[in-house]
């Protein structure tokens, strides 16, 4: 259902996010492993957000709080790597990647992209300490990974100073994610052929290297519809308003097909990633107590926190080179070689 937040409640969230600092740690966002959620139990809770009624007192995080990206914490101490933050004006190409996850480890797992690679930091990380994996992060904010053709000039540096980088420390895996084009501001329309183009251009530089590529599925994003926050805030009596959103009004199906195509190519490898965030129909924005989405088109760095066992039981086959055991027929019941 298409829905919009009353003005007021869209300008009183604003200010209350505007006041979050990049790296404020939200409460509650640190949990104990054994306490997370199992990839069946997160399902069932997704599956169960449709019949939610009211909002939660409290709800992780706060309405407002959530915001998405590593935390200052997260960071161990580490400066002036990476595009810390957006609009930073250090100069990318002579800066080096940032590491997160198990900084000692011989295994080395690169993320790149654009903000939506960003958003994954979180969970890498604690996914990265339990499994022993580096996990280097090069990110450009509003750069997506993908061969665009023409590009922007300051993204073609970028991309070209992450070929150089794969070449030269050889990771074992490549984790790109990004929005269709860069410095996307709304719901852009591609076509399976067209993102297969672009995402196999993508591996062309990389492909000596021999790194395998895994590429995430894309999260729902809600270009055409409020905040999911200002939603929450403006029925909170009323949540199923906020949490009936059609997957296939969220989720690109051109984006999907075009991974299906270049994985059966044997391009990249497909992370059955979906299913984290949606049912087979829907795709809510509030799971339980939990507040998905920082914005229109990141999850929250709580979430991402939240969801790192479930994401590991995805992962982990694929890291270790074996299929993985994700829902069947997910890519192929939307992609149909159709493209929103």
């Amino acid at each position: 259902m298409k829905r919009s937040a009353p003005l007021g409640v869209a300008l009183l969230l604003t200010a209350v996010m505007a006041g979050v600092a990049s790296f404020t740690e939200p409460a509650g966002a640190q949990h104990r492993a054994s306490r997370l959620p199992t990839l069946t139990q997160l399902r069932a809770a997704i599956s169960a957000a449709a019949s939610q009624v009211t909002l939660p007192r409290p709800t992780i995080p706060a309405l407002g709080r959530a915001i998405d990206g590593p935390s200052a914490a997260e960071y161990r101490g580490q400066t002036g790597c990476g595009d810390e933050t957006p609009g930073d004006l250090g100069d990318l190409l002579t800066e080096t990647a940032c590491t997160f996850g198990d900084r000692s480890a011989t295994r080395v797992l690169l993320v790149t992209g654009d903000s939506e690679a960003d958003m994954w930091m979180p969970t890498l990380d604690a996914w990265g300490q339990s499994e022993h994996w580096k996990i280097a992060r090069l990110v450009d904010f509003g750069c997506v990974p993908w061969a665009e053709r023409p590009p922007y000039e300051n993204c073609g540096k970028f991309d070209a100073m992450v070929a150089e980088w794969v070449r030269k420390h050889k990771p074992q895996i490549v984790f790109p994610v990004g929005l269709v084009m860069s410095s996307q501001g709304g719901w852009v329309n591609v076509s399976g052929a067209q993102m297969a183009r672009e995402i196999e251009g993508m591996t062309e530089a990389w492909r000596a290297s021999g790194a395998r590529v895994l590429v995430p599925q894309s999260i729902p994003w809600y270009y055409n519809y409020s905040f999911p926050q200002e939603c929450l805030a403006a029925y909170p009596r009323a949540v199923r308003r906020c949490n009936d959103d059609a997957r296939s009004k969220v989720v690109s199906a051109g984006m999907l097909a075009g991974m299906s195509i270049a994985a059966k190519a044997g391009t990249i490898e497909v992370v059955p990633t979906e299913q984290l965030f949606c049912t087979p129909k829907t795709c809510p924005v509030l799971v339980g107590p939990w507040i998905v989405y920082a914005d229109q088109h990141h999850f929250a760095r709580t979430w991402g926190a939240h969801i790192e066992r479930a994401f590991a039981a995805l992962f982990d086959p694929l890291s270790q080179g074996r299929p993985t055991q994700g829902r069947a027929g997910l890519v192929s019941a939307i992609a149909g070689g159709a493209g929103q």
